[in-house]
């Protein structure tokens, strides 16, 4: 009896070593990252980026690039996003390397034909953790799934969301998969209605 609790004491302080250094590290980690990600930033400009290449690596990302003064930039997001999908990013301008996709802002070209249906949302996560949200829509008979990465405060911008509702969806009419949920317009119409 007195080995088993010995072991068992031996145990929870090999846990204790091990646990407090980790839950500090990712404590530490995420205190970096509100940070820096909060840090003020000056002479911010927009441009247009487009997705045109993947990277791989420890995971595979898409690459959006954006020009400033005749120079190629560009910057990884999650391959969630298709080839030719467009998206306004900030950028510093003395240091466009510092910069933001902003996600929750995909762009259309003026000849880009647009189209809309319904959408169903699958799921949504704010989580930091688990951030991946989707969502189901159909164009000329053809299904189509969504993934995308909800925006930075997506639960305060939009806090009626709620997975298994109809939204509406923009879709560019040459490529199907380029498409956004619009969060804020919620229908009554029906997935299966617009098929």
């Amino acid at each position: 009896m007195e080995k088993i609790k010995s072991f068992l004491f031996n145990i929870s302080i090999q846990l204790l070593i091990y646990a407090i250094p980790l839950f500090l590290i990712i404590s530490i980690s995420i205190s970096f990252y509100k940070y820096y990600s909060s840090i003020p930033r000056v002479n911010i400009k927009e441009t247009i980026g487009e997705v045109l290449s993947y990277e791989k690596g420890r995971k595979r990302s898409a690459k959006i690039y954006f020009q400033h003064k005749k120079q190629n930039y560009f910057t990884l997001i999650s391959d969630y996003y298709v080839i030719g999908e467009k998206f306004m990013v900030e950028y510093e301008q003395e240091n466009p390397k510092a910069n933001r996709v902003r996600l929750d802002k995909p762009v259309f070209l003026k000849d880009e034909w647009i189209c809309l249906t319904v959408g169903y949302l699958n799921n949504y996560n704010t989580n930091y953790f688990k951030s991946f949200s989707s969502y189901t829509y159909y164009v000329e008979g053809v299904k189509f799934e969504k993934f995308f990465e909800p925006i930075e405060d997506s639960d305060l911008i939009y806090p009626n969301v709620k997975e298994g509702y109809n939204y509406l969806v923009k879709y560019w009419s040459h490529n199907p998969q380029r498409s956004i949920i619009l969060l804020d317009k919620k229908t009554n119409k029906s997935l299966y209605d617009i098929k």
